[in-house]
């Protein structure tokens, strides 16, 4: 968008011009002849042989048929003059020499430009496929609501009225860059549309917040969030209702491009996540976001017609494929957030233009991706007027025509003529309306308290003083008003200090690329410098470069930022913004250094002349370079929008290449004494190999675009308060040519329509390098830091079972789009008003004259109009198929800080698609060699606590999917998966594997490689408990042929057991005792560990040396048996101890209650929130409960301020709580918030939220608080702080109601919130797992076995005999169901040693633990302490000299033929430090040579060359650690179902919902989480081994056994307790859901009910038990 009317374009009629459609016509009739854009022959089709039609009247219609154009005004003046003047007027023989000569000139001139103007032409027939009829929004059920309050409002607007919604009032005609027409009879605004994606453009003081290429550089997924927020914000208390922003196009596939650096990065996924971050960040304030440019704008040159001397825009050329996974992904995510507004290009696509053509805005955009809000064109980007409200446009912007400010709309009144002789139909135009208002009510922009009615923006555009003109771009019109308000936005109380936010975008946007011999940070004092003192005694430090201070003629002296000179904060164009003040690099640098031992010397430009001598002067010197682009309606030194080069502007290289060879002077060799460090603030990829491996160059900075903070946030990063995070979005070449032959910008186009094809197809950016094998300077995702980080324990770990290469068919629509009055009205009601002024070049809908319109013709209809485009497989929900973003692998690995200092490191998980794939038309799909899936930002400090954390990410149905165009659909191929996991694209320390098969009913699992460096153990049908107990066999069942068989085969097999008593069919057969040769271990416990291995076999063929590691290695795995009599024993003193806990206080087993009485068991509905303090993070959720064991979840997450965790009272911690639970509230319940704020007030004070009476209540939010410190609880929502861990420390809450505290401040704000439970973690995985469970039984245990242990558990209230003693008031229990959970604390079962194992490992880790002496049974059981304990046993065969682990007398003894050697700082040699995680690594080692098992062993624990002999020593001891976990656990289990007596009584469980018409199972219920449970080898087979072993339990009890995982039991789980409050009466109660007050169905009556019910029976249960 421009950021004015170019003055030379301009074609303005008279002011006392009357304004007849004759004068339209004549005005511009020489352009007309020359624009193929005006023709009037042929039909439109969505190709470039017929490009477009200027506007509905001029295409051709019955109407415009009777119009004759005007003869030429200039030739009427001549003609009417005398003298010589009438010799000019031509005659008919005149006519035909000029003619003569003027052919015959065109065809000499013609024979060079001919060819120019031929080749690589328009296509005769267009390559964009027509997609008709628009699909209509409001078929989407989060859309349900507002799209009826919009059909109730638009039901009541004229036409005209309608016609104003979507039209635009004209350029600089009201006080924001574009704004729609309102209704005000009925309350509806003129929307005012803003830019842009970095700040608010034209507004007084807004932050100049970083640009989105530094955003994406910060890989901060959160700070993306807030900075769209703090984005919104300002919008909204500006006035603006729409944000023209985020941007996604261009994406990047041009490194020179003008515009890459509105946007994130060059890869689809980063761009795609950044930008929903963003729009969820904005949309949460109020305020419209818009997805731009839709699509690939990718290039400045040739984007606009006439623009570059063409009468066409640029056409892109992709096929579907790249569109797909491409250049629509972000797009994709875009309305899967939720997006409000989609802004088309300019330029065309497939030689159709953006703005009209309807195989991208009806087909991808609102059919397949399911769009709900509506599209608005680029500035002057609509080039017609039916066809592109046919094609899907439903806004136009700024609402002039082809030329920028005349008046001219292509809408306008021009659409209230084709709507009224039948060009355009009414249901387009209702929907076209009816998109804009409901995105308005989805934001909630209808709520007079955010919106003050009639209040509109309160700045202009187009002046900064406080009066102004109120329509500017209207000539002769001089109405005044008060313009600008100058309301404060950056620093308010509501939204907090956007100065600061800013300053931490750009800072963790700054990407550390080279850091030689730890040059940076440097100190303020200038100590560690290389220094020769002057005689003053100070450190000398130089600033060089132009770009390092301030524009001498003011930060915003080059309008839209239009020019290179001084710091570099942004871009130039209309994503620019005024910078409210600009902190410049060298003002930060002479604040920061002490000035009492530091010198700073400036060196203000970027002149090479002398500053050798300058530079040797020097300790350090700084030198600070750019290289700036921006729009293509500007230009800047020869640089037109789109850069010339990616080289370093205005002499950077040389100004680099002098000072660094020349800093501190030069030693003997020659060297330069003194460090060189670079900043570059760059829109993008910069070539830096003139200069990058001098030797002086130590260190190099890329702050790329850092906005109003420049200065503050590099320095923050120089200095190291900050350690440096960023990470490239882009790869940075040796050479700009590596980028590829279709990577540069297309300058001289060869024909009327400029192609741009984009045959590299897939292949942008890092993914060529890797294709081609080129190496980077400095690769995708690259970025150092000041600490360092190692990567460690990769799990894959497949979630959901993908059955079928397609996603799940396209469903209905969740929601009925509302249906309007299709009638044309009369067209009397379109006419002008009477008395109502007429503005200037004000855009109208009313029209002069009936005569305008003519009905009874027909419209040709673009090609492909008439038929019915069938609806997309790939379509169904915001964003695509649902199917498409189900959850179907999760990858985790832990992540350690190595170094010194704290730090941010960003985790990269990319992928790589199997090999020899082919499509459905059978040909051969090429992939990348690895794309980019997902990443997390995670800070590691240096603390023992805080050093590692464990890293979790998922990868989608979609991430695993490619776009096959014979299907039309994703498709999910059949082969080898690999994930790679690590810091940049080219570094991938962890990678593992994953098959999917070829129409596959399961996930394989991960698969060893002997290439890969880490790896995953292998889940085989043979190996893991999961696939060998639920072997799904899916049936197609939609068949007679097939359903009816089925039938009678069940029929037949019912009455086989009926007459023999079989087991019945669903039952979990007892799994086979493993089958292996003899091994030579006397031991069974050793041998069945060696016969459980997944493949490897040792050899029988031993040398003495092995035969002694081996036999050591089976003594020490054989300390950690713990045989079937050991475990009978330990249950009956668990059930012991757990009596014991019930009947006391103080016991070893706390046995704590928690006043919770009921357990879900799926059928329950309505809507809950939760809250979760868990540490240094608090998480907000709201839970639907959809009554089919199915639940939704929106949650946000924000980190605890430091100073909050340490405040002086309790308010300070709990009142920023609650104030997130508002912003949460606000963001996604606004209205149901916004109503409860309405009822508090008086009633003669109420607006439209309020209720109807005053005693009408809105319900009432029940929240479930996971609060994870130790607290004393002593009723469901009552909790006694009893000590704070995890760096909290606020003296004043010890010993106070956590609960009480919080609803305090809730109430404080007067919001619509409950607390109404205090939860356990370990009590919400019971709940968690009992509501999604299979059948309607409630789950009896809730189990964690991970970090930690501890279970919680359905007890009868009768026996927990304590709470008597505990004082327990009535009011404090609820009895009505007669049980309660109970938390067992079972870690510390058994501290006194009676029963459990115990090794010399065990006792020396007790002992030297925090907390010797207690939480025995968990220090045997939890991932927290098997590493160590694993460790300790290792280290003592390394320790035994008689032992030869990891020791070789010579080479030959290793069949690696190197000497085994372990280094000094070794991690075996530190407590704690070798990982649980290695455990399973080892455990489950498949590969050949148990390679993995010693590249582990090499990699992260420093012992080289370790032997397969060695690895199988480990690996033995590592399976019986585990085993014996496995087993313990099971004490604790089988203790639970005996005590509880559940054998007898399975179904004995309160629930807290009514199962109508259901028949259940016997089976017992467990629920477990944790990552031993979900990812140790053959842990669940474990624990059932033992189980059958248990007396009282045996092989029929252990087959009643069903475990299942529980997810998110503090969000989902803490939710479900505040509905069993509700349902005990506790005075609160959940929202309902929209189908919560229908009653639960039950199956159907009769035969045809029957033959339903089975048939949904089978669909849903039918498993195989193998």
């Amino acid at each position: 968008m421009p950021a004015q009317a170019p003055d030379a374009n301009a074609r303005d009629h008279s002011d006392t011009e009357p304004m007849t459609r004759h004068a339209q016509d004549s005005s511009d009739s020489d352009i007309d002849e020359l624009d193929p854009l005006k023709t009037d022959q042929g039909r439109y089709t969505d190709d470039a042989r017929r490009p477009l039609r200027s506007s509905p009247a001029n295409e051709k219609t019955t109407r415009n048929a009777s119009l004759t154009r005007q003869p030429l005004r200039w030739l009427d003046t001549q003609r009417s003059r005398g003298g010589w003047l009438r010799w000019c007027i031509p005659s008919r023989f005149c006519c035909i020499l000029v003619g003569i000569f003027f052919t015959t000139l065109f065809l000499l001139l013609s024979v060079g430009g001919l060819w120019v103007y031929n080749s690589g032409g328009v296509p005769e027939d267009g390559q964009s496929e027509p997609w008709y009829p628009a699909p209509r929004g409001g078929t989407v059920r989060l859309w349900e609501k507002s799209y009826a309050r919009a059909a109730e409002l638009v039901g009541q607007m004229t036409l005209v009225e309608k016609v104003n919604v979507t039209t635009g009032t004209g350029w600089k005609m009201d006080m924001c860059v574009g704004q729609t027409g309102a209704v005000e009879r009925l309350g509806f605004p003129s929307l005012c549309l803003q830019d842009g994606p970095l700040g608010l453009r034209f507004a007084d003081n807004a932050t100049a917040f970083p640009a989105g290429i530094t955003v994406g550089a910060t890989w901060n997924k959160d700070l993306m969030y807030e900075r769209g927020r703090a984005h919104g914000y300002e919008a909204r208390m500006k006035g603006i209702h729409i944000l023209l922003g985020p941007s996604m196009g261009p994406l990047g596939r041009l490194p020179a491009g003008g515009r890459t650096w509105e946007g994130f990065g060059a890869d689809p996924v980063l761009q795609g996540i950044a930008a929903a971050q963003t729009i969820r960040g904005i949309q949460s304030s109020g305020v419209i976001a818009t997805a731009k440019h839709y699509v690939a704008n990718e290039q400045e040159h040739y984007r606009q017609p006439w623009e570059w001397g063409t009468p066409n825009a640029i056409s892109s050329n992709i096929d579907d494929r790249t569109m797909h996974e491409v250049y629509a992904w972000p797009f994709a995510e875009s309305v899967r957030a939720g997006v409000g507004s989609v802004m088309c290009s300019y330029n065309q696509l497939n030689n159709s233009y953006a703005c009209q053509n309807s195989k991208l805005l009806n087909g991808i955009l609102k059919d397949e991706l399911g769009f709900q809000g509506f599209v608005q064109s680029d500035w002057l980007a609509q080039r017609s007027g039916v066809a592109s409200a046919l094609a899907g446009l439903d806004a136009t912007l700024p609402g002039d025509g082809l030329l920028w400010q005349d008046g001219k709309s292509l809408w306008g009144k021009e659409l209230t003529i084709a709507v009224l002789n039948g060009s355009v139909p009414m249901e387009r135009l209702n929907d076209m309306v009816l998109r804009v208002v409901a995105a308005w009510y989805q934001l909630g922009q209808d709520n007079e308290e955010r919106w003050p009615k009639g209040a509109g923006p309160n700045f202009s555009s187009w002046t900064n003083d406080e009066v102004g003109l109120l329509h500017p771009g209207s000539p002769g019109c001089d109405e005044k008003g008060t313009v600008n308000h100058f309301v404060p936005v950056r620093q308010t109380e509501e939204g907090g200090d956007h100065n600061e936010l800013a300053r931490r975008v750009a800072r963790e946007g700054i990407v550390l690329v080279k850091n030689t011999n730890n040059t940076l940070p440097l100190t303020r004092n200038g100590t560690g410098l290389k220094t020769h003192r002057t005689q003053t005694g100070k450190a000398r430090v130089g600033i060089f470069g132009e770009s390092a201070f301030p524009n001498p003629n003011g930060a915003n002296a080059c309008a839209d930022r239009r020019c290179n000179v001084g710091a570099l904060a942004s871009g130039w164009g209309s994503g620019a913004v005024e910078l409210p003040y600009l902190v410049t690099p060298a003002e930060a640098l002479h604040a920061n250094f002490d000035d009492q031992t530091v010198q700073v010397t400036d060196w203000k430009t970027n002149a090479v002349e002398h500053v050798d001598g300058t530079a040797a002067a020097q300790d350090v010197c700084l030198v600070f370079i750019t290289s700036d682009a921006g729009e293509g309606y500007i230009s800047w030194e020869g640089v037109n929008g789109d850069r010339n080069d990616l080289n370093p502007q205005k002499g950077g290289d040389a100004l680099v290449r002098d000072v660094a060879a020349n800093c501190g002077g030069r030693d003997e060799q020659g060297v330069p004494v003194s460090d060189t460090i670079v900043v570059l603030h760059t829109v993008g990829p910069t070539i830096l190999d003139k200069w990058i491996d001098m030797p002086g160059v130590k260190a190099v900075l890329i702050a790329h675009l850092p906005g109003q903070e420049s200065g503050n946030a590099l320095a923050d990063v120089l200095f190291g308060d900050h350690s440096p995070s960023g990470h490239l979005p882009y790869t940075i070449a040796k050479r700009e040519q590596d980028y590829g032959p279709h990577s540069g910008i297309l300058r001289h186009a060869k024909t009327l329509v400029p192609q741009q094809d984009f045959t590299e197809g897939l292949l942008i950016d890092y993914r060529h390098f890797s294709a081609y094998n080129i190496t980077p300077r400095y690769p995708f995702g690259h970025g150092l830091s000041y600490t360092s980080f190692q990567l460690s324990g990769l799990f894959v770990h497949p979630l959901n079972t993908i059955r079928t290469p397609e996603p799940l068919a396209r469903l209905p629509a969740s929601a009925k789009p509302p249906t309007l009055d299709p009638a044309i009205p009369d067209p009397r009601t379109a006419l002008w008003p009477k008395g109502l002024r007429k503005v200037p070049k004000y855009i109208y809908p009313w029209l002069d004259s009936l005569s305008e319109v003519r009905q009874g013709g027909r419209y040709e209809y673009p090609v492909g109009y008439e038929d019915t485009h069938p609806p997309s497989p790939a379509g169904g929900g915001e964003g695509g198929n649902p199917d498409l973003y189900t959850e179907a692998v999760e990858v985790r690995a832990t992540l350690s800080n190595t170094g010194l200092v704290g730090g941010d490191a960003v985790v990269q998980m990319y992928i790589s698609f199997p090999a020899n794939v082919t499509d459905s038309l059978n040909r051969t799909v090429a992939f990348p060699v690895r794309v980019l899936r997902n990443w997390a930002k995670v800070r590691v400090g240096t603390s023992n606590e805080a050093k590692r954390r464990e890293v979790k990410m998922v990868l989608t149905r979609k991430d695993l999917s490619f776009w096959d165009g014979g299907r039309g659909n994703w498709v999910v191929p059949g082969g080898e998966f690999e994930v790679g996991v690590g810091f940049s694209e080219r570094d991938l320390p962890l990678r593992s594997s994953f098959l999917v098969r070829e129409r596959a009913s399961s996930y394989i699992g991960a698969v060893q490689d002997p290439d890969h460096s880490f790896l995953h153990e292998r889940h085989t049908t043979a190996h893991h408990p999961k696939h060998r107990r639920q072997l799904t066999l899916q049936l197609d069942l939609l068949s007679p042929a097939v359903y009816l068989p089925v039938l009678v085969l069940l029929a037949l097999l019912a009455h086989q057991f009926t007459q023999f008593n079989l087991p019945g069919l669903f039952h979990t057969a007892p799994p086979p005792q493993p089958s292996c040769p003899a091994y030579p271990a006397a031991n069974p416990f050793v041998q069945d560990l060696y016969c459980r291995a997944p493949t490897h076999t040792p050899s029988t063929h031993r040398s003495p040396h092995s035969m002694a590691l081996a036999a050591a290695a089976e003594r020490v795995a054989a300390e950690f048996e713990f045989d079937d009599a050991h475990i009978n024993r330990a249950v009956h003193e668990f059930i012991r101890e757990m009596d014991e806990g019930l009947a006391q206080q103080g016991a070893t087993m706390s046995q704590i209650p928690t006043y919770v009485t009921a357990v879900p068991n799926g059928t329950e509905k309505g809507l809950y929130m939760a809250v979760d303090l868990g540490g240094t993070n608090f998480r907000v959720c709201s839970i639907q409960l959809h009554g089919n064991s199915t639940f939704s979840l929106t949650q946000s997450k924000v980190k605890i301020p430091h100073e909050l965790m340490t405040a002086k009272t309790s308010h300070e911690l709990f009142a920023f709580l609650a104030k997130q639970i508002e912003a949460f509230l606000k963001a996604h319940h606004y209205e149901h918030y916004a109503c409860h704020m309405e009822n508090r007030r008086p009633r003669s004070t109420r607006g439209f939220f309020s209720s109807s009476s005053d005693t009408e209540a809105v319900e009432i939010f029940s929240l479930g608080f996971t609060f994870s410190f130790p607290v004393q609880q002593s009723g469901i929502n009552k909790g006694n702080l009893i000590r704070w861990t995890k760096g909290f420390d606020i003296a004043d809450t010890i010993g106070k109601d956590v609960c009480a505290l919080l609803q305090t401040e809730i109430d404080a704000l007067g919001l619509p919130v409950r607390v109404a439970a205090l939860v356990n973690d370990t009590v919400g995985t019971l709940m968690a797992r009992s509501y999604s469970s299979p059948g309607k039984t409630g789950t009896l245990l809730g189990a964690i076995f991970g970090t930690g242990t501890n279970g919680a558990y359905v007890e009868k209230l009768a026996r927990i005999t304590k709470l008597s003693a505990m004082g327990a008031s009535a009011g404090d229990v609820d009895d009505s169901t007669g049980e309660m959970i109970v938390n067992t604390e079972w870690g510390s079962f058994d501290n006194h040693l009676s029963v459990l194992p115990i090794t010399p490992y065990d006792a020396s880790l007790d002992a030297e633990s925090n907390n010797p002496g207690i939480q025995m049974f968990e220090k045997r059981v939890s991932g927290m302490f098997l590493g160590e304990i694993l460790r300790r046993a290792i280290l003592d065969l390394v320790h035994d000299k008689a032992v030869p682990l990891f020791s070789d007398e010579h080479s030959n003894q290793n069949d690696v033929h190197s000497t085994t050697n372990i280094h000094d700082q070794s991690a075996l040699y530190r407590q704690w430090g070798l990982d649980t995680s290695f455990l399973s690594i080892a455990a489950g080692d498949a590969s050949k040579g148990l390679k993995a098992t010693r590249q582990t062993l090499d990699k992260e624990y420093g012992v080289s060359a370790a032997s397969a002999e060695d690895a199988e020593a480990v690996r033995l001891i590592a399976a019986a650690v585990g085993k014996r976990a496995a087993r313990l656990s099971a004490v604790a289990i089988a203790a639970v179902i005996l005590s509880t007596g559940k054998l007898d009584a399975p179904r004995d469980i309160a629930t807290t919902g009514e199962a109508q018409g259901v028949e259940d199972d016997d089976a017992i219920d467990i629920g477990v989480d944790g990552s031993l449970v979900e990812f140790y080898p053959l842990f669940e087979e474990y624990i059932r081994e033992a189980l059958r072993a248990v007396r009282g339990i045996g092989a029929a009890g252990e087959r009643r056994v069903r475990i299942g995982i529980a997810k998110d039991g503090s969000g989902v789980g803490a939710a479900l307790i505040a509905l069993v409050a509700d349902r005990a009466g506790s005075g609160g109660k959940g929202v309902p859901s929209p189908t919560s007050s229908s009653a639960s169905t039950g199956g159907g009556q009769g035969a045809a009910g029957f033959l339903q019910s089975v048939m949904a029976s089978v669909n849903r249960s039918l498993r195989l038990r193998v």
